[in-house]
């Protein structure tokens, strides 16, 4: 495996990893397109903007609410539980378990669990999102915004999410699909299947117009070579999150959080270093002043419920450069098959 520093790539090609990407034409002819330039901010959400029920962002309509995280567990198992709410119905829990150094494979018990109507409320300073009817299957999300969040799943999982920085917000114009995206990085703690868990996730909302399917947008489509959150705790007491999207063109955006102050990110540049098997070992990701590195803690973390062709692993973030003593770290990348020279239906290798 070779591995090449940001610094020295830069007003370079990219590398050969990177090289294997291609991207969709976006729309001609239309108007009001300005180029695959996504709008990036970090603020304060409140229980107003988490309700459904108000007057949507820039006229969009609701495409989708999710819960996820990307979690290890004291038995050596990783999780990376995931619910899906469109508008007011939701499929079944997603749940895939995977082995340390086994494959991954969704967990029985995710049969049972709700699907159906859900509830969409604001009670005082908090939102709840839950299942209707089933309580022996039920689920629920009580979140008080910008603290902590608890997520249910009867007889499933119980985790409490505490948030980490400001919320994010993104906004990519678009001639066919604008995309209007708020979301949360969270640690994560509790239990999966009884497993004890740590871990990162968060919970996000999307607005889109004509879209089905995440695949449909213009940053999956176009953008993106790389999703990633994390959360990462050092021995003087900081705390550092971060949710992103990067690519080798360095138009990517997201947002950072260090020791309680975070910040909206633009420009940001990724590359990718891959296993003898196609498998990515190693994310690499800079704002072009820093760069920071992602390791694989379990490279056999092979299936995304955000897209099944998608390739995510659970692993740890570090910057490189920096002297900070890291107590702990953890969180997921998410690499895009074209990154690493796979057919989006190969699945993997």
């Amino acid at each position: 495996m070779t591995v090449t520093s940001l610094d020295a790539l830069r007003g370079q090609p990219p590398s050969p990893a990177l090289g294997t990407a291609t991207r969709g034409r976006a729309p001609e002819g239309r108007k009001f397109y300005y180029g695959d330039t996504t709008l990036i901010g970090v603020f304060d959400a409140g229980v107003a903007d988490l309700d459904r029920s108000r007057p949507t962002p820039y006229g969009l309509a609701p495409l989708w609410q999710a819960t996820y995280g990307a979690l290890r567990g004291e038995s050596g198992n990783y999780y990376m539980p995931v619910r899906f709410n469109h508008v007011s119905m939701t499929p079944r829990l997603h749940l895939p378990v995977t082995p340390l150094g086994g494959l991954s494979a969704d967990a029985p018990e995710a049969l049972r669990s709700f699907y159906g109507y859900t509830t969409n409320d604001v009670v005082g300073d908090r939102w709840l999102l839950s299942s209707r009817g089933k309580p022996d299957r039920g689920f629920s999300l009580d979140v008080e915004p910008g603290k902590v969040a608890r997520w249910v799943e009867n007889g499933i999982l119980d985790l409490t999410m505490v948030q980490t920085g400001s919320a994010m917000q993104m906004y990519h114009p678009d001639p066919e699909h604008d995309w209007y995206y708020l979301a949360t990085v969270c640690e994560i703690s509790g239990h999966v299947l009884g497993d004890p868990v740590v871990g990162a996730g968060g919970w996000e909302l999307a607005w889109s117009n004509g879209s089905l399917d995440w695949r449909e947008l213009p940053v999956p489509r176009r953008c993106e070579d790389i999703w990633m959150i994390y959360v990462t705790h050092y021995a003087d007491g900081g705390v550092e999150g971060a949710a992103l999207y990067a690519n080798a063109q360095g138009t990517g955006v997201g947002k950072l959080t260090t020791d309680g102050t975070s910040a909206a990110l633009r420009g940001l540049r990724s590359e990718v270093d891959l296993d003898a098997d196609r498998t990515p070992a190693r994310v690499r990701w800079s704002d072009g002043a820093r760069t920071w590195e992602w390791t694989a803690e379990n490279p056999a973390s092979l299936t995304s419920p955000r897209n099944p062709s998608y390739i995510w692993m659970f692993g740890s973030c570090r910057e490189l450069g920096s002297d900070r003593e890291i107590v702990s770290s953890y969180g997921y990348a998410e690499v895009l098959p074209r990154v690493v020279g796979r057919d989006e239906t190969e699945g993997p290798a």
